[in-house]
């Protein structure tokens, strides 16, 4: 296991709850910039870990925010066609995905806030070209 992943995995789990609270991972937990998996990118396996620890809550069949664009079902596959469609990899912090897991237009609040290395996780997995 890489560094990243095992830093971005650290993150997720030290990022449980909804949204409307501040999170970030601790910051010997932060994503080591070095690391690599020498694919050029960890893929969707860290993303999705983080998502469902902070969004899947809300966002999943039946939940407060079962009837919008992102529900997730648990299933990395299915979850990455849904998640695929809030993503921009030509202009990667124009996201839908950055900005609604940053509190803007978001009802839930701030989920991952700018900055936080769980934020910068997400963004660097779509300007890595959202790969699966």
């Amino acid at each position: 296991m890489t560094s990243e992943l095992r830093a971005l995995l650290i993150a997720a789990v030290l990022a449980a709850g909804c949204a409307d609270f501040s999170r970030g991972a601790a910051p010997d937990a932060a994503p080591d910039a070095g690391a690599s998996d020498g694919g050029g990118g960890a893929g969707f396996a860290p993303v999705h870990a983080l998502l469902l620890s902070g969004c899947q809550r809300c966002h999943q069949a039946g939940g407060e925010a079962g009837t919008t664009a992102l529900v997730l079902t648990g299933d990395a596959r299915a979850d990455r066609d849904v998640v695929a469609r809030l993503v921009d990899t030509s202009s990667p912090e124009a996201s839908r995905l950055l900005s609604k897991m940053s509190g803007h237009g978001h009802t839930g609040g701030a989920v991952f806030n700018e900055g936080s290395p769980e934020y910068a996780a997400v963004l660097r997995w779509i300007q890595e070209g959202a790969r699966p």
